[in-house]
């Protein structure tokens, strides 16, 4: 018995203590970069990307540094791909006879967990600049005026669970006011 009890004690303790700590580690939560540092640009100014609601073709064209492949009097395509942060966007900016009065931001991600935990993160982000949003599911709406004092919604909608490729999309939209 003594010896079964010293070979415990010496020999299959040690060892156990030894597999446990060269273990893998258990999955750590992988880090990823800021989306809005990289989506947004917030050091830019405005609500996006240094552009307001109301700017003409020209000024958006000098906010996002060139003319994009595909663009036309009413609309603009900007693909946004930083490099390495495992985030990539495509925006549209759509015009009318009074400038720009809609962006739309659809933004994916090579990973659904960095995705979804980046939605929290832009719900702050619009909370901090706008006040208080209307949350209903997987969409939240702020609202805010534009330079010309017209009524702006903000929408950011969580499509990781509903689309066929997730994504989640921020929209600026000023809309028309009906009233003459």
């Amino acid at each position: 018995m003594k010896l079964s009890k010293l070979f415990n004690q010496f020999v299959i303790a040690p060892a156990l203590f030894t597999i446990a700590c060269n273990a893998p580690a258990t999955e750590q939560k992988q880090e990823f970069e800021d989306p809005i540092a990289l989506i947004c640009l917030p050091e830019k100014g405005a609500a996006f990307r240094g552009i307001a609601l109301g700017a003409t073709p020209a000024e958006v064209y000098d906010a996002i540094g060139y003319v994009p492949e595909q663009s036309s009097d009413t609309l603009i395509i900007e693909i946004i791909e930083p490099e390495k942060s495992g985030f990539n966007a495509k925006v549209y900016y759509s015009f009318d006879g009074y400038g720009l009065f809609e962006i739309q931001a659809d933004i994916f991600a090579d990973d659904m967990n960095q995705l979804k935990e980046s939605v929290p993160l832009y719900k702050t982000y619009f909370t901090d600049k706008f006040g208080e949003s209307a949350c209903k599911g997987n969409n939240c709406r702020w609202t805010t005026f534009s330079k010309n004092n017209n009524t702006v919604e903000v929408n950011l909608s969580d499509e990781s669970g509903d689309a066929e490729v997730p994504f989640v999309s921020i929209n600026f939209l000023e809309p028309l006011n009906d009233a003459f």
